[in-house]
């Protein structure tokens, strides 16, 4: 793939160019670059482009060697984005930690990580492990090669400046040169500063001029119309809005003689906050009944985990598609530079806005043509029922869900499986948050701190502001806002679902059962304290709970209950949950960090992997299964969820589960359980119970079988082995106590 640089980007990377070279030249060791370019000017383009010049212009007697570290998942868009750049090329490769040979980065090859796979002491990463990949090795084997090492850091203004971060950087990785990546610099340690300037971008008509937000609602929340706009609730008072807009831009491209249909991006919360499915069939059923938007005529997309429809070529400029609703962030890589239009239905909260979603409606749809001195074209609008707190990035945050494996058929047996139910309640309340509530209200007397009368809850909205920069939001700015009075009962009951769910926080996860028993606790309060039938005064219950007056005080009960739930589930620590009748999932969602393997014999189809995750004995026990005549499916397991299967095992006098690596079943219907070891891991399994616990398990069926398992040689090759006897058998080092495996 050819770049095609504008003069911005061309600066750039010449200036990069020549600060590198330097810095390399003099030796000058541990040198930092700064590069510092605004959300969507194309960054990684930038820095694609410098890599690929920086190899050809360097003195040949020099050897480099590339680490690509970002926060999250980004690190895999831009795996993807320079793969793509390079794969006409013989000059870069790009790979992951399960593609290096040797344990070290080969000359001219990207090694892409993200920060939470290196920066805890225990991640595979860092510490010792099944096939002795860590990071420091990898570092050392590179640099004993004689290969000068280049970090390059995506976002650097996020996880970078950690003293974890800061300590892997400068102790482990030692680079002789770092790129530090960002749009909104906040300081930092640098020798030398490769800058572009928003103008610059904007000039050169790659983005949009401006972000508005909520473009004429002080005109549409004063007056007569209020009582009107506002019937159905805000959701649809904005959802309107925002087509209306989609509206005027398309008649404008028409008008211009562009082939463009501009799309709206509608958010929907996060699946924690509860009750999207309704808000979802309210806008699916408002688009469809008034604006003939629905999935059956083309017109409208959906973008979810569970659900997706309409997405084929949806990017294309021309596509008929004109809404897409998705949750959180669009998945990595994503990119639609018709979207002009941004809908959120967000936390009522506290809530943030994303980089990363904004920017999906900053990019011109025609660059090549500039802007169109038009302000309805040449500007973003956004749309949201709520004040703008802040605008933040949500790459710590998980993306959707895009790949899904599906068990091929029921295998028709239910086995015991065991889960810490302590684990669950370390973050998710039961019934006994009820008590713990009302016993806190107690103690905090909140009976007599609540007003029951003239109680009224309001709804403020961000009023029209011009923004010329995404990466000029500033947090807690100061807007001017336009309140009114909540009356819809489901926007009341919205608002009040995530006052409990924003309450959970940090402690709990506000998953929907969670903010049950909180909503619970606050009903069973009042119907005790002031005897307010939650039935019959709902609305008044919430307004009382949500108004000024009363809200801090509700806010510090839940607070004092969640201390006292807290010590009642101290007493319940590790507790092994039995589950009776477990099975194989039905399905089984994966993020964008697996990648698909044609296996012939698992049950779960298609099969996905994560490089890192899966063990090369893992790697190999599988193409062991699917090549043998006698197995009829095998099944990888997960772990830590209860919808994986596990065994109990004794860790000295603490009871856990045991999740082993495969289930397998043979034609003959025997069920196999085993699990692959090798090395150290192999030692500490027969040292702290697991195969005890797997033996004892096994002996529950006749029907059951299976073991440890190893390999008798590193690459797989050799004969598999199954230990089937107590681990005071087991002999370091010595196989002779081992049977070969045998179906």
């Amino acid at each position: 793939m050819s770049f095609t640089l504008r003069k911005y980007q061309e600066k750039a990377v010449k200036d990069l160019l020549s600060n590198s070279q330097d810095f390399i030249e003099e030796n000058f060791d541990e040198s930092k670059i700064l590069f510092q370019s605004p959300t969507g000017s194309g960054k990684t383009v930038v820095v694609a482009n410098f890599l690929e010049r920086f190899i050809a212009e360097s003195n040949p007697a020099n050897d480099f060697a590339f680490i690509w570290i970002a926060p999250n998942k980004l690190h895999n868009q831009s795996n993807e984005k320079l793969s793509n750049i390079y794969k006409d090329k013989n000059i870069l490769k790009c790979s992951e930690i399960g593609d290096l040979k040797n344990n070290r980065i080969q000359k001219n090859e990207i090694l892409f990580l993200n920060w939470e796979s290196i920066n805890k002491s225990t991640n595979i990463f860092v510490k010792e492990n099944e096939d002795e990949i860590n990071l420091e090795s990898v570092i050392n084997n590179t640099k004993q090669i004689g290969s000068k090492v280049i970090l390059i850091i995506d976002e650097y203004h996020h996880g970078a400046a950690t003293d974890i971060s800061l300590r892997l950087v400068d102790e482990v990785i030692k680079p002789n040169l770092s790129i530090q990546m960002t749009a909104t610099p906040r300081g930092g340690d640098h020798h030398a500063l490769v800058r572009t300037r928003h103008s610059e971008v904007v000039e050169e008509g790659m983005i949009k001029k401006n972000i508005i937000p909520n473009e004429g609602f002080e005109r549409e929340l004063t007056g007569e119309q209020l009582e009107t706009n506002i019937k159905g609730g805000t959701d649809i008072l904005f959802l309107e809005k925002s087509i209306e807009k989609r509206k005027e831009i398309h008649e404008a491209f028409i008008n211009k003689g562009a082939d463009v249909n501009p799309l709206l991006l509608v958010q929907l919360p996060d699946d924690k906050k509860g009750q999207i499915n309704d808000l979802r069939e309210r806008i699916e059923n408002y688009l469809n009944d008034e604006h003939d938007i629905s999935i059956s005529n083309g017109k409208l997309g959906i973008y979810l985990s569970e659900d997706k429809e309409k997405l084929q070529n949806i990017e294309d400029n021309n596509n008929e598609v004109e809404v897409l609703i998705f949750k959180q962030a669009i998945a990595l890589g994503w990119d639609c530079p018709r979207a002009h239009v941004i809908t959120f239905f967000r936390e009522w909260k506290e809530s943030a806005f994303s980089k990363q979603t904004i920017g999906r409606i900053l990019r011109m749809p025609e660059p090549e043509k500039g802007h169109y001195d038009d302000d309805l074209l040449d500007n973003a609008f956004i749309f949201a029922n709520q004040n703008l707190i802040k605008v933040e990035e949500d790459i710590s945050k998980g993306y959707v869900s895009i790949k899904q494996s599906n068990r091929k058929h029921n295998p028709k047996f239910s086995m015991h499986s065991v889960y810490t139910k302590r684990q669950r309640e370390k973050t998710r309340l039961d019934k006994d948050y009820v008590l713990s509530f009302l016993k806190a209200a107690d103690t905090y007397s909140l009976k007599t701190k609540v007003k029951l009368k003239g109680n009224k809850v309001t709804r403020s909205f961000l009023s029209e502001n011009i923004v010329e920069s995404l990466d000029r939001f500033s947090f807690e700015r100061d807007i001017n806002e336009t309140s009114v009075d909540i009356e819809n009962i489901e926007e009341m009951e919205s608002y009040f679902n995530n006052f409990s769910a924003n309450s959970l926080a940090p402690e709990f996860y506000p998953e929907d059962r969670s903010i049950k028993q909180v909503n619970k606790a606050i009903y069973q309060f009042f119907w005790n304290e002031f005897q307010i039938n939650f039935e019959q005064h709902q609305f008044q219950i919430m307004e009382i709970v949500l108004s000024k007056k009363n809200i801090k005080h509700f806010r510090n009960a839940i607070e004092d209950a969640k201390a006292l739930y807290q010590e009642i589930q101290e007493e319940k620590d590790n507790i092994l949950e039995v589950l009776t009748d477990w099975n194989i999932p039905k399905k089984i969602d994966y993020q964008n960090d697996v990648t698909e393997q044609s296996v012939k014999k698992s049950i779960m189809m298609p099969f996905f992997y994560n490089k890192v995750k899966l063990s090369n004995p893992e790697r190999y026990f599988i193409s062991y299964l699917d090549e043998s005549k006698d197995v009829l499916w095998w099944y990888k397991n997960g772990e830590k969820e209860s919808k994986y299967f596990a065994v109990p095992y004794k860790d000295e006098s603490i009871t856990k589960p045991f999740f082993v690596d495969f289930i397998i079943m043979l034609k003959n219907k025997r069920i196999g359980f085993f699990d692959t070891k090798s090395g150290t891991y192999l030692n500490e399994a027969m040292t702290d119970g697991k195969n005890d616990g797997l033996l004892d398990f096994l002996k529950s069926d006749s029907n059951y079988f299976g073991g440890i398992v190893t390999n008798t040689k590193d690459d797989g090759s050799g004969v598999w082995k199954v230990f089937k006897k107590p681990s005071q058998k087991f002999i370091r080092g010595d196989l002779k106590n081992w049977e070969n495996l045998n179906f």
